[in-house]
């Protein structure tokens, strides 16, 4: 595509959502190819402008459906999926998705799994679920979860989770569904952290 500095003649922009009002993921032209583009949601928007001179050869890409992402929890009840056809299809071999949830400064993620249908094995070595304190595996493990039941509620002892879904090369499952919103925190005898906890 022609160059510019600015991209501000011919040039690509992608939004993080379903229309031109969604955050930017970036914005593109001349002729070094971007690198690959990751929405946060299920949807992206793109918008290609050429103006009244300089043709170029134009543009060619493709587009998939990967898993996981950094999500924004805010005040309304999100929702993830352990694979794009939850609910008609069963999750594939393979998956290796990780999801970062992130709220606002000073505020907590509270993580709910609506349904859990992931390969059952004692030690949950097959296929899992395991969440994170923090944006990356590094943090403390909430747990690792895979059978038919739903995991405790879970609730950040920062503003961010991280949650890893991991499955082999054999059984698959239903899969899970999970809503997360951000909350104000609790204290820490609330959340188990230190101190000991009240019978009442």
């Amino acid at each position: 595509m022609e160059p510019h500095q600015e991209c501000a003649y011919d040039h690509i922009v992608i939004y993080d959502g379903d229309s031109p009002d969604s955050h930017t993921l970036g914005r593109f032209c001349g002729s070094k190819i971007p690198h690959p583009i990751l929405a946060s949601g299920n949807q992206m928007f793109m918008v290609f402008k050429s103006d009244a001179s300089v043709q170029r050869k134009g543009f060619f890409a493709s587009h998939n459906t990967a898993c996981g992402g950094h999500l924004q929890a805010g005040n309304y009840v999100k929702h993830l999926y352990s694979h794009s056809k939850y609910g008609d299809h069963n999750y594939g071999n393979r998956a290796d998705c990780d999801w970062a949830i992130e709220a606002p400064p000073g505020r907590s993620v509270h993580l709910t799994f609506l349904t859990f249908e992931v390969e059952d094995e004692q030690d949950c070595g097959y296929d899992f679920v395991e969440v994170y304190a923090g944006l990356d595996a590094s943090g403390p493990s909430y747990g690792r979860f895979c059978g038919n039941s739903n995991p405790t509620d879970i609730i950040s002892i920062n503003e961010a989770l991280l949650v890893r879904f991991r499955s082999d090369d054999t059984i698959v499952s239903k899969g899970f569904s999970a809503a997360y919103v951000a909350i104000e925190p609790l204290d820490n005898e609330d959340l188990g952290v230190g101190g000991e906890q009240d019978g009442g």
